[in-house]
C-alpha cells in the first residue's frame, strides 16, 4: 500500500513539472540587416535575433559585441537587398494605444540616448552620409546634415595678394654699371631697399596639389654709389605648382615651386651724356618656397607664404651684355579670397 502511494505521489510530481514548464521557443536570427531606431540611429550590416513573446531583440556586431533594444526602439528592419523586413522579423501590435503620440515625437528624440557597444565609435556632425558611415567602421550613423566637413576637392579661387618684396644679389650692390661704348651709355645696376607688392592671381586646388597663375606689382627704391637714387618697378607674371600635406582639412601646409616672368623699369637707370632715361630688365626665373592655407567655413581662403625666386640678366634696355648677373629675392605674401567652386 504504502509502496502505491509513493508511486502515485512521485507520478504526480512528474506530472507538475512536465506541464509547469513552459514550451521552449527557438531565437530567430537575420544575418547582414540594416536596423533603424526611433532616435534615428542606423546599425548596419549586423545579426539580429529575436524570440517570438520577447520584448526585445538582440543586434550582433560583426566584432562580437551585442546589444539588447527594446522592441518599441525600434524603426524600421532591412535585408540585404533593402527590402522592409520589419513585419515578418517582429509582429508588432498595431493597435492605436501602443503608437507612438506624434506630438512626444521630438521629445522622445531629445531624451533618447546614444547608442554605446563595447567600443563605441561616435558619429561626427555636418559630414554626409556616406562620410559617418566611414568615421563608424560601417556599423552606425546617425541621420542628419549631409553638408560636408571640409573637402576641398576642384576648389577654384580668385585671390588679392600683399607683401614684402626683397631684392638683391652679389652684383646689387650700388656699385657696379655696364657700359655701352658705342653710344656712350652706362646701365647702372642698383642696390634695392626693401619693397612691397601687391597682386591678384587664381589658382585651382584638388586634395594633394594645386596650380596658381598670377600677376604681381612690386616697387622698391634703390641706391647707387652711395646715394638715393631712384625707384624700381617690377611687374611680375607667374605660374606656381602646390603640393598639400594634409588636404582635408582647415589648416593646410603646403610647398610651391613654379616659374616667372619678370620685366622691371629702374627709374634714371640709363645715363647718357645729356641726360638720364629709365632703363629696363626682363628675364624668367624660378619660384621655390612654402606656405600655409587656412580654409574659413570652405568659403573663403587666407594663405601665408614665403619663397625665393632667381633669376638671371644677360641684357638691359635691350643691350647684350658681355657678362650677366644674378638678382634673387625673397617675398612674404598674404593672400586672401573666396572659393568659386
Amino acid at each position: 500500500m504504502k509502496k502505491s502511494v509513493y508511486s502515485m505521489v512521485l507520478f504526480s510530481l512528474i506530472i507538475a513539472v512536465v506541464f509547469s514548464c513552459p514550451d521552449s521557443v527557438s531565437a530567430d536570427i537575420w544575418e547582414g540587416v540594416k536596423v533603424i531606431s526611433i532616435s534615428g540611429w542606423e546599425l548596419l550590416n549586423v545579426s539580429i535575433e529575436y524570440t517570438e513573446g520577447d520584448d526585445h531583440l538582440i543586434v550582433h556586431k560583426e566584432d562580437g559585441t551585442q546589444k539588447q533594444f527594446p522592441l518599441s526602439d525600434i524603426q524600421q528592419i532591412f535585408d540585404d537587398k533593402g527590402n522592409d523586413i520589419t513585419a515578418s522579423v517582429i509582429q508588432k501590435d498595431s493597435s492605436p494605444q501602443d503608437q507612438p503620440d506624434p506630438q512626444d515625437q521630438p521629445d522622445r528624440e531629445k531624451a533618447s540616448p546614444k547608442i554605446e557597444f563595447d567600443e563605441p565609435a561616435k558619429p561626427a556632425k555636418n559630414i554626409s552620409f556616406d562620410e559617418k558611415r566611414e568615421i563608424s567602421s560601417g556599423f552606425y550613423k546617425q541621420n542628419g546634415s549631409s553638408d560636408k566637413k571640409n573637402t576641398n576637392s576642384a576648389k577654384r579661387t580668385v585671390n588679392l595678394h600683399f607683401g614684402i618684396h626683397d631684392l638683391g644679389g652679389s652684383d646689387c650692390n650700388g656699385l657696379t654699371f655696364y657700359g655701352d661704348y658705342s653710344t656712350g651709355t652706362v646701365y647702372l645696376v642698383p642696390n634695392f631697399k626693401r619693397g612691397e607688392l601687391f597682386g591678384i592671381y587664381t589658382d585651382l586646388t584638388e586634395d594633394w596639389y594645386g596650380v596658381d597663375l598670377g600677376y604681381s606689382r612690386a616697387t622698391n627704391e634703390f641706391t647707387w654709389l652711395g646715394a638715393d637714387w631712384g625707384e624700381a618697378i617690377t611687374h611680375m607674371v607667374s605660374m606656381n605648382g602646390r603640393a598639400y600635406a594634409f588636404p582635408r582639412e582647415k589648416v593646410r601646409p603646403f610647398a610651391l615651386l613654379g616659374m616667372f616672368f619678370n620685366y622691371m623699369v629702374i627709374e634714371d637707370g640709363e645715363i647718357k651724356a645729356d641726360s638720364l632715361d629709365d632703363s629696363s630688365l626682363n628675364t624668367v626665373g624660378f619660384n621655390l618656397g612654402a606656405g600655409v592655407e587656412f580654409n574659413i567655413k570652405n568659403r573663403v581662403k587666407i594663405t601665408a607664404e614665403f619663397y625665393w625666386h632667381g633669376s638671371y640678366y644677360s641684357s638691359i634696355s635691350g643691350v647684350e651684355l658681355d657678362e650677366g648677373f644674378l638678382l634673387n629675392g625673397t617675398d612674404f605674401i598674404i593672400t586672401f579670397g573666396p572659393y568659386f567652386m
